[in-house]
């Protein structure tokens, strides 16, 4: 947050869904219309940094379509 003028609670959901995902016990989770193995996914998320997030949160700022799922959204 202090490299980036940005919302505060769009970093907190985005952390919030972060550890969702790494904490989940279930054998799949959906991303992209797709059920991937859990572990592959949490996987993927552990090696997540700083950089990452702010690319994410940067895509979300552009973004001009109506988001349906803004959970889904930020999984892919």
């Amino acid at each position: 947050m202090s490299d980036r003028k940005t919302s505060q609670d769009i970093l907190d959901e985005i952390v919030e869904l972060m550890v969702d995902v790494v904490c989940s016990t279930a054998m799949y989770i959906r991303v992209a219309k797709d059920d991937k193995s859990a572990e592959v996914v949490k996987s993927q998320f552990l090696k997540l940094d700083g950089g990452h997030i702010r690319f994410v949160m940067g895509c979300m700022e552009k973004n001009t379509t109506k988001i349906r799922n803004m959970r889904q959204y930020r999984i892919l």
